[in-house]
């Protein structure tokens, strides 16, 4: 029993079914130093399982954040949207925006319109992780198939729509500028000051009361301080406020994700723990095959479970964790 191997095992399944032309042993950055520097050999390469085991929690994590869930939502739509799309230059996206709001509201699969490389799970989304807003693509007809999904065709404009954690609404928060070649169009401090003009309570509780910045940070500074993985706060109506996406590690990965995934890590090796004190009191030493336990993960429910194996009895699951 090995419950961490067992993790890799299913999520590199899991990840080469979402992309065949995923290299999986490119898909791990290199292994650090503390980790190979163990001279037992079996010791070493449980490190190195461990290792992959978090990686490949950490990227199933950033896969599901990365994709919009098919719940209902209740859609908000700022007045700045709404004026815009009243005028001559953007009023060709009102049937468009109108059809992706009745997806919302009727639970419909909507990740068609996100980046290709949202589907690519070796790849961060920055805007994302520091400030929970997604952008969607305005195309009114879908591609070709790709990776099992059906992309509508690429816009310049972009909608981003604002989703908080664990809630079942949906805020269109504003259309970008074309956003090919401009690095800036993911940095718009503007995006920010529409979700506090029109829905103040979803900042409320990232604001940091005592707070003063000595300066203003600019679209291209915050730009360039992502590029380097640096987070920023942010000065929105003369007060200070985190990002209500949390930010970025010095990797670039989520720091949210990175704490569930070490909470998971350290729930998975838990129950192996407890089911291999389960085996030692049911197995004698001779014949440790006996009773055994297996780690799998379901993709159509995004869980894990444990299998019981035993002969005579068949398999059994016998407990599920879901992740979120």
């Amino acid at each position: 029993m090995n419950f961490f191997a067992d993790v890799v095992s299913e999520l590199t399944l899991f990840f080469t079914k979402k992309n065949p032309c995923l290299k999986i042993e490119r898909f791990f950055p290199p292994i650090p130093f503390e980790v190979l520097e163990y001279e037992d050999f079996a010791e070493r390469n449980k490190k190195i399982i461990r290792y992959k085991a978090g990686y490949l929690l950490e990227r199933l994590f950033t896969f599901n954040k990365k994709h919009i869930s098919t719940n209902k939502r209740n859609v908000m739509v700022s007045q700045e949207l709404k004026r815009k799309l009243d005028s001559n230059d953007y009023d060709k996206f009102k049937a468009v925006i109108e059809k992706i709001k009745c997806d919302f509201e009727n639970g419909v699969d909507l990740n068609g319109r996100l980046s290709k490389l949202a589907d690519n799970p070796a790849k961060n989304d920055l805007m994302l992780f520091e400030w929970n807003m997604y952008h969607l693509h305005l195309g009114e007809r879908k591609e070709e198939r790709q990776n099992g999904r059906n992309y509508y065709n690429r816009t310049g404009e972009l909608l981003i729509v604002y989703i908080p954690d664990c809630e079942e609404e949906a805020y269109f928060v504003d259309i970008t500028e074309n956003h090919k070649n401009n690095p800036v169009a993911f940095s718009r401090q503007r995006y920010l000051d529409i979700l506090n003009r029109n829905w103040p309570n979803l900042l409320s509780k990232f604001e940091l009361p005592e707070a003063i910045l000595e300066s203003q940070i600019t679209d291209e500074d915050r730009t360039l301080l992502r590029k380097k993985h640096v987070c920023t706060l942010n000065s929105i109506g003369g007060k200070t406020y985190l990002n209500p996406g949390i930010g970025v590690t010095c990797a670039g990965t989520s720091i949210q994700i990175l704490r569930r995934t070490d909470y998971l890590m350290e729930y998975i090796h838990e129950l192996e723990l407890f089911y291999r004190n389960i085996q030692k009191r049911f197995i004698p030493k001779q014949i440790p095959e006996y009773l055994d336990f297996k780690l799998r993960f379901d993709e159509i429910n995004n869980c894990f479970f444990i299998l019981k194996c035993a002969p005579r009895r068949g398999r059994k699951v016998v407990q599920t964790f879901f992740v979120k």
